[in-house]
């Protein structure tokens, strides 16, 4: 987990915004362009449109020089695959399906075609599916010609959220929720926040980040965080500049409706005749609820 706790730091005011401009514009583009990495925070988000990155066809590419970028994702009985491309180990690189190459996935006996989950992009590809049992393992094909190039993974055992039960409302001001997953001490798990907020004007903008917290204990199959609510509100405040521009008289953040979602990864064995920078990972996923208010 990437998150590096702060001291507790007041409102910020405009002259510590234009600093504030600088580290979001940077890591606005770093959560982007490593859409495709390990944890979850840049696993979920979306890789780099070809708009702002550097896109080849898979087509004039050696196999040697394709990366395949995959992810298994499973929430109670629903597993989600997310299948991407790139060059090596630049991931801000998008290698498009081209000239016959396609993408397809296997698992329990069946085989489907990944569809275009970019409106014709052809820069992500994916597909889901019910499952119920054992973790199912999952390969995606990368096809050229007659030959498949197989990366496989296996989403990691259920875990659960222990506490809280239901929906959160986390303060500006407040003492830090208390988060605890059913997860063993030797497991390092991802987050990732996403949610609409509303400024204090009444204008509104989609927020991602991760939830800064704080590791209180680890022991046996029980972990327990607590939220730093000083650095969720900078967090926010982040994100709502580079929503909008980053302008960096953007009022600041009255409340957001959020959602977190948790995740045990482990490695897959990515395909071994293309590039070597390549992954697969599989992931258990829980949800839960988090309503943020600045003002109360």
């Amino acid at each position: 987990m990437k998150t590096k706790h702060k001291k507790s730091v007041g409102r910020l005011t405009a002259p510590p915004r234009l600093c504030l401009l600088v580290a979001t514009a940077a890591t606005a583009m770093l959560l982007t362009a490593c859409s495709i990495g390990s944890d979850i925070g840049e696993e979920l988000g979306e890789v780099l449109g070809c708009i702002f990155s550097n896109c080849k066809d898979s087509a004039d590419m050696r196999l040697e020089d394709i990366s395949p970028r995959h992810r298994i994702s499973q929430s109670g009985n629903t597993v989600t695959i997310l299948a991407q491309l790139s060059q090596s180990a630049n991931v801000l690189t998008v290698v498009r399906p081209s000239g016959g190459d396609r993408l397809s996935a296997s698992f329990g006996g069946r085989s489907i075609e990944l569809r275009d989950l970019s409106d014709g992009m052809r820069e992500r590809y994916g597909a889901s599916f019910t499952h119920t049992g054992e973790q199912p393992s999952v390969s995606v094909l990368f096809h050229r010609g007659t030959d498949s190039h197989v990366s496989t993974a296996a989403p990691p055992r259920p875990f659960v959220m222990l506490e809280p039960l239901g929906p959160v409302t986390q303060t500006r001001n407040g003492t830090g929720i208390t988060i605890v997953l059913g997860l063993p001490a030797s497991v390092l798990p991802g987050n990732l926040l996403s949610g609409r907020c509303e400024r204090v004007d009444g204008s509104r903008f989609e927020a991602e980040t991760q939830l800064p917290i704080k590791l209180i204990s680890a022991v046996a199959d029980r972990q327990t965080y607590q939220v730093d609510p000083a650095v969720l509100d900078i967090k926010l405040n982040e994100r709502s500049i580079a929503a909008n521009n980053g302008v960096v008289t953007t009022p600041f953040v009255r409340r957001c409706e959020l959602t977190v979602t948790w995740a045990h990864e482990i490695r897959g064995q990515a395909a071994t005749t293309l590039n070597h920078h390549g992954r697969i990972t599989g992931a258990y996923e829980v949800t839960q609820r988090l309503n943020y208010e600045a003002q109360l």
